[in-house]
């Protein structure tokens, strides 16, 4: 804190800010001893560090963000807030009697900042306890939300695959357009030759080529490829006749035709076609999806079990004790749950993390990258792929993984479990008497339907814990 003067507080992120401009350091010490440029990545220690130094001013009648001191960028007048609600000691989300919805991020100041701003914020700005969905209308919220996911990531797909489709196709047409007057001659290859160039800090290989040809009884020799391409067939040697395109307006205008004009098709609208094709597959899928997802139902036992046991809207945790397994759980002997991390997607990820670190050791030469790599390697190949079983009977939770001893804890202290959509996954919590949490199992949505039918089973082995639906991950 910065300031406390009467009804006014002043807090700033200086902590988190400089962290980041040292993080950012190292590798401006690893560019400057393999030679090569040091100076983005030491502006870049300069501006992003200043990006991230906010500063919140609180008084009696709201409360401002402000960036680099002065640029503000959220204010909060605590007089048209209707609803605010405190997730995981960090976000704030305000809901506004006009509708409208604003949210905090105070992660960044210091723990004891973040405790004095929500001591202020319960003075001024006593929350609204919310009132906890249905089962009913928490599935259809959160589908609806995943549609909304749905709808983003199918634009996104249109962008790229359409785009990069129509930009193809445009180009061919550009070229057709261009050469539907040109008039085809013989010619002759006088050289096809591959060189190495150089784009940037890497090199490819292209074509260079040299041919003749003879139009309106003058010699005429021309270098280029139609449609513009770095690539000649190699297997066309010197002295091998080839089709000339040639301008009749301009007779030095002229290209060589990598097929003749039967096939030219296949060669325009090959790109454009596989794109297009690509995009209506990808779209068949989103749509299969979301016919499917429409068929989703909230299971009798469970409708019983949540009215018989109603749960109210979980406290924020005060901590996290468990993390949670990106499986489902599936059933075994003595009605025991178990799920396992995936093997693959995990090898999958340290190999590309680390793959990526030493392809930049070798290319800048630096030591210090190598380290990063088997750091990468150690991080990530001991961290998973773990498992997790949950024992109702005994009321015991028991996690292990790769070369990492089990632990255990208990569950007989649980007073409700809680079912959220984070991300693209559905969550399911237990929150103990004491404010802590932990996360179980996060599911995929074709997983969803299994985790509601043995949720309800679960409860009663527990002693009829309560079930809870969130519309907002805790």
């Amino acid at each position: 804190m910065d300031r406390l003067s009467g009804e006014v507080q002043v807090y700033d992120t200086r902590l988190a800010a400089g962290f980041f401009s040292l993080f950012l350091l190292l590798p401006t010490f690893a560019a400057w001893r393999s030679g090569t440029s040091a100076w983005p990545w030491l502006l870049a220690a300069q501006i992003f560090p200043l990006l991230l130094y906010w500063r919140l001013r609180l008084d009696a009648e709201g409360g401002v963000i402000r960036i680099l001191w002065v640029i503000p960028v959220s204010r909060i007048v605590w007089r048209e807030v209707a609803q605010y609600e405190v997730r995981w000691q960090r976000y704030l989300d305000f809901r506004l009697t006009s509708g409208l919805r604003r949210s905090w991020d105070i992660g960044g100041f210091r723990l004891k900042d973040r405790q004095a701003i929500l001591e202020f914020l319960q003075k001024h700005c006593p929350p609204v306890e919310p009132t906890p969905p249905s089962p009913e209308a928490w599935l259809r919220e959160t589908l609806r939300r995943r549609r909304r996911n749905d709808r983003i990531a199918m634009a996104v797909w249109i962008l790229l695959l359409g785009g990069l489709g129509a930009w193809q196709l445009a180009d061919a047409l550009i070229w057709d357009a261009r050469v539907r007057n040109w008039r085809q001659v013989p010619g002759v290859i006088l050289k096809n030759d591959r060189e190495k160039v150089r784009s940037g800090r890497s090199t490819k290989t292209v074509s260079r080529i040299e041919y003749e040809y003879r139009f309106e009884g003058r010699r005429y020799t021309g270098s280029r490829i139609l449609y513009g391409g770095d690539f000649f067939p190699p297997a066309i040697k010197p002295g091998a006749p080839r089709k000339i395109l040639v301008d009749p307006a301009a007779p030095a205008r002229s290209a060589a035709m990598l097929y003749y004009r039967g096939h030219w098709g296949l060669l325009r609208y090959g790109g454009p076609a596989a794109n297009f094709a690509g995009l209506a597959v990808v779209l068949a899928v989103f749509a299969v999806g979301i016919r499917r997802r429409d068929r989703f139902r909230i299971p009798e036992k469970l409708r019983a079990y949540a009215a018989a046991h109603p749960a109210a809207v979980p406290a924020p945790p005060f901590r996290l004790v468990w993390r949670s397994i990106d499986r489902p759980p599936e059933p075994v002997d003595g009605g025991i749950l178990r799920a396992r991390d995936s093997w693959l997607g995990w090898a999958v990820l340290t190999a590309l993390l680390v793959g990526g670190a030493l392809a930049a050791a070798v290319f800048c030469r630096n030591p210090l990258l190598y380290l990063l790599a088997v750091t990468f390697l150690a991080v990530f190949w001991l961290a998973r792929p773990g498992s997790l079983t949950l024992d109702p009977r005994r009321r015991r939770l028991t996690a292990g993984g790769f070369l990492r001893r089990e632990r255990e804890t208990s569950l007989a202290d649980v007073e409700m479990f809680s079912l959220s959509l984070t991300g693209s996954r559905y969550r399911l919590d237990a929150f103990r008497r004491d404010g802590t949490c932990i996360r179980l199992f996060r599911v995929p949505e074709r997983a969803l339907p299994q985790l509601l039918d043995l949720l309800p089973e679960l409860a009663e082995q527990l002693g009829g814990v309560p079930v809870g639906f969130s519309l907002r991950p805790y």
